[in-house]
């Protein structure tokens, strides 16, 4: 077991050094459960954390109490076929994602993150903001892209609501190709919201895997396409993490 867990290290060392941090973390995760104590590991592990890592400009950031991880269907757009997440169930999911915080008594003391579409994030953002809890985007391309993909397909309203909860970020969203660097070559065009997922992942276990909550605004089926909520519920999951589950289908 030792030797399987070393060879991991020395892969996940190799992936660091290629930046390829979130395929690293991936093996540091299993060798580590096989060897608890191997310092290159934790060591490894570290480094590759601070690919995850957002702004502490306060303490609250650096030791929050919990990390409210959201992630959720974007409103359906008009012409969609299958409805998902239709317009008319938005007061609804407002709703139950403002109870999902209140029975994690959702505060100031906390950190949220998620990427700012429209639908199940904005909703997100706003219920953390007028409970005091600083939120934090992260999202998959640059701003103008993102906002292209993932807010204009709401119309105006949306747009208008991203507007507003942007200017209350407690900094600014981040984008990953400028912060993590292109995507390597070779990956499906759906590796953006995968390695998306991912860094959200790894930006709330970072502060603690003990304080990572999942909110999910999902209808427990397979996305448009791999990177989608389904995919974040499974990755947390996996770690045995909490997941509060709003089921679209039951608004």
């Amino acid at each position: 077991m030792e030797l399987r867990a070393g060879a991991w290290i020395d892969a996940a060392e190799l992936l660091r050094a290629a930046g390829q941090c979130d395929f690293a973390l991936e093996l540091l995760e299993r060798a580590l459960s096989l060897d608890t104590g191997n310092a290159k590991g934790l060591s490894e592990q570290t480094l590759c954390r601070q690919w995850a890592a957002l702004p502490d400009r306060d303490a609250a950031l650096r030791q929050p109490r919990q990390v409210l991880l959201f992630s959720g269907h974007m409103v359906d757009a008009p012409n969609r076929p299958t409805p998902r997440f239709p317009a008319d169930k938005v007061p609804a999911a407002a709703q139950r994602i403002g109870e999902a915080l209140e029975g994690l008594h959702a505060s100031p003391e906390d950190l949220a993150l998620t990427q700012g579409a429209c639908g199940g994030d904005l909703l997100f953002t706003e219920a953390c903001r007028q409970r005091g809890v600083k939120v934090f985007w992260l999202q998959p391309f640059a701003e103008p892209e993102f906002i292209k993909a993932s807010v204009l397909n709401g119309g105006a309203d949306w747009h208008r609501r991203y507007l507003e909860s942007r200017a209350a970020l407690a900094v600014p969203p981040r984008a990953a190709p400028e912060a993590l660097g292109p995507p390597p070559r070779g990956r499906g065009e759906n590796y953006p919201y995968e390695r998306c997922n991912l860094w959200l992942l790894y930006g709330a276990l970072a502060r603690g895997a003990d304080k990572l909550r999942l909110i999910c605004l999902w209808n427990g089926r397979g996305g448009d396409g791999s990177g989608g909520t389904a995919h974040l519920v499974a990755e947390v999951k996996r770690r045995k993490g909490r997941v509060d589950w709003i089921d679209t289908r039951t608004l």
